[in-house]
């Protein structure tokens, strides 16, 4: 039975189906915790924005270690400091 992804963030992991090596849509899915959860689309990722974003995160994250909560504009997607 497929349904919604409930509870994802909280897995310890998740399988992804394949048929001869490829993931499709709507026939391979995302397994975690007993919940199997159909794909729906497979979008292409902007690998080098994701790795820009990592480093810049990652700056700021040091930043905030050596010198704590600085008046720095927190990047989008972000909301504080991680604890």
């Amino acid at each position: 039975m497929y349904g919604p992804c409930a509870n994802l963030l909280l897995a310890n992991g998740i399988a992804v189906t394949s048929h001869a090596g490829m993931v499709q849509a709507h026939f391979d899915s995302v397994d975690a915790r007993g919940f199997h959860c159909m794909i729906d689309t497979i979008q292409p990722i902007d690998s080098l924005r994701m790795q820009r974003d990592l480093r810049k995160n990652e700056a700021i994250d040091r930043a905030v270690a050596l010198h704590g909560a600085t008046d720095a504009p927190v990047p989008s997607g972000r909301q504080g400091a991680r604890h």
